[in-house]
């Protein structure tokens, strides 16, 4: 992820082991995981699961900055247990952001240090919120034992926020990277985030299970960035991509494209048959409109669950996406 606070400070610029047990750790249900069918070719998708929360409660006071220090009550936190971690915000106006803890300073029993600026000059925090902290998703941990790719042939590609991407497979023993087809290679999936399946024939894929087990509640805040590829999800884990069944599917009239500046900020979907066919719109300020002619409502047109949408803005900014999931 980039540093967030750049992108606070300048418009508001894609928004990180085990803990002591507290009492205010989650008791979300476990859900498990989901299967469905990938079409052979290229096609668009995101895990609409996450990990649990290995903490929840509410800040004392935050120090902004760079990089920003929350403060918490009591010893609630393993000292430099969070390595590999996020933060979301679960309160407040900007509830649904997403933060990477910063492995420098490391965390405290009482305090964690997140990349972004939660101060005044950033997002202005009261310093109160209640947050939770979560372990990444990866593609090893989203895709385990492959998911049900073919082994070298099919391959995964997952973009980041500096407009580059990493392209991975699985060998049929661990996940490598998708060029060399020989050194050991991962990918954080932050929640929201699509990634591109490539296909040979076609696979059974299972998202999910494990330690991605869990329906993460709330809305889901990300960052959008100017000229890069911002693929995110239709986060509903009730997938059949071949079904006409509009309980497989949203319309963008609930996506949160109201979130997206209006005209400027240009949604593109793929179709899920494997030749990524695309089609276009766009939120005119009252609707979401056809991003070709910029009048014919299409707020009634669907997105498959689990399947990813581009998002492509005019400026950075942040798209919004509400629960799907009851």
């Amino acid at each position: 992820m980039k540093p967030l606070f750049l992108f606070l400070i300048c418009s508001l610029r894609w928004v990180t082991g085990s803990m002591a047990q507290s009492p205010l750790t989650s008791s979300t249900p476990i859900i498990g995981f989901y299967k469905f069918n990938v079409p052979a070719g290229t096609s668009n998708w995101s895990c609409a699961f996450v990990t649990k929360k290995d903490f929840q409660g509410a800040a004392t006071s935050i120090t902004g900055g760079p990089t920003s220090t929350i403060n918490f009550a009591g010893t609630p936190l393993a000292a430099g247990s969070l390595t590999s971690h996020y933060i979301e915000i679960l309160s407040g106006p900007n509830a649904g952001l997403i933060l990477d803890i910063a492995a420098v300073p490391a965390n405290t029993t009482s305090a964690i240090s997140v990349t972004g600026n939660l101060g005044p000059s950033g997002l202005g925090l009261s310093g109160t919120e209640t947050i939770c902290i979560r372990k990444h998703a990866m593609i090893s941990t989203v895709l385990a034992s492959g998911g049900g790719l073919a082994p070298i042939d099919d391959n995964v590609e997952v973009f980041d926020s500096h407009g580059e991407s990493k392209i991975l497979a699985w060998d049929g023993t661990k996940w490598v990277d998708g060029v060399d087809f020989v050194t050991p290679s991962d990918a954080i999936v932050y929640p929201l985030q699509g990634f591109k399946i490539s296909s040979v024939s076609g696979a059974t894929l299972t998202l999910g299970g494990g330690q991605v087990s869990y329906v993460k509640s709330g809305a889901t805040k990300v960052p959008v960035y100017s000229g890069m590829v911002n693929l995110v999800g239709v986060m509903s884990p009730i997938v059949d991509p071949a079904s006409a069944d509009q309980a497989f599917s949203a319309p963008l009239s609930g996506l949160g494209l109201n979130t997206l500046s209006p005209v400027d900020d240009l949604v593109t979907s793929f179709s899920a048959d494997g030749l990524a066919n695309e089609s276009f719109f766009a939120w005119d300020g009252t609707k979401v409109v056809d991003g070709l002619d910029f009048v014919t409502p299409r707020g009634t047109s669907r997105i498959k669950n689990s399947q990813a949408f581009q998002i492509s803005p005019l400026v950075d900014g942040v798209y919004t996406q509400p629960q799907l999931v009851p």
